[in-house]
């Protein structure tokens, strides 16, 4: 078996943002309920679009989430990004806690020139989408909000690999890297998965509580749409 190429994990900055959108779109375009949501516009917007759209929009969002989010960037040999998680502290902590918390996958402050241009690049961003499909996010985002609720979790709330490099191990370690800061800082973890990562979370020691099966197939999908909720608790003696 061939050797796997070397693979680094880093934090992201805002200069990051067009290239997390090239691993991140075609990412959530192989996942049908998600790619229905564009291909149903008219004309319908391809993968190529929507990737030009979200670079745009990447470097904003990572500014605007804050002290509560931590980011990760999977950077390949070449300098490529190839996959990225977001993870989102409870939100009953202090900022003034949070700001020693994971230091290393924070977003470092940008000047506020450079947070108006972020902003307005945002705002230009074509992110129109078909909003019919959103009737599928109520059951999801109740079941959520239920299993969540009082729990204090470390949410895993963004994870993508590029499809050309998945069944390389990138998920997995993203995942864990996570996960030992989670064992760190004294958090149980929580993710929402789609069909596909359903296994990634299992191997790095996730738990099924609950999952949400919908039909999808009036507005084009395949019939069964999985959502899957996991936690990983810590291990307290």
């Amino acid at each position: 078996m061939p050797a796997l190429p070397p693979i680094t994990l880093t934090p992201c900055t805002p200069s990051d943002g067009p290239a997390i959108a090239r691993n991140n779109i075609p990412a959530f375009f192989t996942v049908p309920n998600w790619r229905l949501i564009w291909t149903r516009m008219s004309p319908p917007k391809s993968c190529e679009y929507v990737t030009s759209q979200c670079e745009l929009r990447v470097g904003w969002n990572l500014v605007s989430g804050g002290i509560k989010q931590r980011h990760l960037k999977a950077v390949d040999a070449t300098g490529r990004v190839v996959g990225y998680c977001r993870w989102s502290f409870p939100s009953n902590i202090p900022d003034s806690k949070l700001e020693a918390m994971w230091p290393e996958a924070k977003v470092a402050k940008v000047s506020k020139e450079e947070e108006r241009r972020l902003c307005e690049a945002h705002r230009s961003a074509d992110w129109e989408f078909d909003h019919s499909l959103d009737v599928l996010d109520v059951d999801q985002l109740s079941a959520k909000e239920r299993l969540m609720r009082g729990r204090g979790y470390l949410l895993l709330d963004y994870l993508a690999v590029h499809p050309d490099c998945r069944r390389q191990g990138i998920a997995l370690m993203l995942v864990q890297e996570g996960l030992k800061q989670a064992e760190k800082l004294g958090f149980d973890t929580f993710v929402m998965a789609c069909e596909d990562g359903k296994a990634v979370y299992e191997r790095a020691g996730f738990v099924l509580l609950e999952q949400v099966v919908q039909d999808d197939s009036a507005w084009g999908g395949e019939g069964r749409y999985t959502t899957h909720f996991l936690e990983k608790r810590l291990e307290r003696k």
